[in-house]
C-alpha cells in the first residue's frame, strides 16, 4: 500500500479470493501515479500465490469504482516526470500486467466507471455492473490523448463501432447501454449486487486451477496467429489436467454425485 499522495490501493485475500479497492473516496476513486503503481503490484502479489485462484477489484464506497485517472496529479508528472509518454507508458505497464494475470480478473462495478476506470475494468476478465453504473470515455470533452494501446483492446472488447460511439462522443451510458455494447459481462439488480457477484467469484475460486489456468492462456492468446511452439504449450496445458490429481478427484466426485475440493495439482 502506498500513500504519498491521496489514495491508496488495498488488497486483502480470503478463501482463494484476491480482492483489491482502488480507494481515493474523496475523489470517486480517481486513480493518481502511486495508485496505479500500487495496483501493479497488489497484481503481481496476488497472482503469485498458489492459494489465490481468482481476484476481483472494486472501488471504495458506493459512488464508484474509479472516476479515472487524477488528472490533477498525472498533468503535472507528465510535465515533470519525462513527459505524457513516460506516465502512459507507467500506466500501460499496470494495464498490461493486468491483462497477463494467469488467473481470471473480475471487476466489480458499481457506480460510475469512468476513462480509465473503464479501462482498468476492460482489462479484466469479466465486468459485473451493479443497475446504477454509469460508464463513460471523456477524453474527447477533454482534449486528453489516450494511448492506442488502450484503443486496441476497447476495440478487442466491444468492437469498432461501440468503441467509435464510446470514443466519438465522450458520452456516459447506462449499465444496460453497457451490457448490449458487450461491455458488461453481468448486471445485476442494486440490491442482489453483493450476493450475485460473490457467488459467481467464490464459484470460480471452487474450480479446478489448473483447467482455469489453461483455459485463460488460450483465451489470452486466441487473438494472436498461434504459431506452432504457442500451441503445442497450450495443448500441454491441456494435457497436464488430465495427468493431474484434481482429474481424478472431479471424476470421483462426479461419480459419488458430490462436490470436489480441488487442490490445484
Amino acid at each position: 500500500m502506498r500513500n504519498r499522495h491521496s489514495g491508496t490501493v488495498r488488497f486483502t485475500s480470503d478463501e482463494g479470493v484476491g480482492k483489491i479497492t482502488l480507494s481515493n473516496e474523496q475523489n470517486l476513486n480517481a486513480m493518481n501515479l502511486e495508485m496505479w503503481g500500487s495496483l501493479r503490484d497488489a497484481l503481481v502479489e496476488l497472482s503469485s500465490s498458489p492459494e489465490i485462484r481468482v481476484i476481483s477489484i472494486q472501488g471504495e464506497g458506493e459512488k464508484a469504482f474509479s472516476s479515472g485517472s487524477d488528472i490533477s496529479d498525472l498533468v503535472p508528472r507528465s510535465v515533470d516526470e519525462g513527459g505524457v509518454a513516460n506516465v502512459n507508458d507507467r500506466i500501460q505497464e499496470t494495464l498490461a500486467v493486468l491483462e497477463a494475470v494467469p488467473i481470471p480478473t473480475v471487476a466489480e462495478i458499481r457506480g460510475y466507471c469512468l476513462g480509465a476506470g473503464t479501462a482498468i475494468a476492460a482489462s479484466c476478465d469479466m465486468r459485473l455492473l451493479r443497475d446504477d453504473v454509469v460508464i463513460g470515455i471523456p477524453a474527447a470533452k477533454l482534449g486528453v490523448g489516450y494511448d492506442p494501446r488502450w484503443v486496441f483492446s476497447l476495440v478487442k472488447l466491444v468492437g469498432a463501432a461501440n468503441a467509435s460511439r464510446l470514443l466519438y462522443t465522450g458520452e456516459r451510458y447506462d449499465a444496460f447501454d453497457a451490457k448490449s455494447m458487450g461491455f458488461a459481462t453481468e448486471v445485476f439488480k442494486s440490491d442482489a449486487f453483493e450476493l450475485m457477484s460473490g457467488r459467481l467469484i467464490r464459484g470460480i475460486s471452487r474450480n479446478a486451477p489448473l483447467t482455469i489456468r489453461a483455459v485463460k492462456q488460450a483465451i489470452l492468446c486466441s487473438g494472436r496467429s498461434g504459431e506452432q511452439a504457442e500451441l503445442e504449450s497450450l495443448l500441454a496445458l491441456a494435457n497436464d489436467c488430465f495427468r493431474s490429481e484434481d482429474y481424478l478427484r472431479g471424476v470421483e466426485a462426479f461419480r459419488n454425485r458430490v462436490t470436489p475440493s480441488f487442490k490445484g495439482r
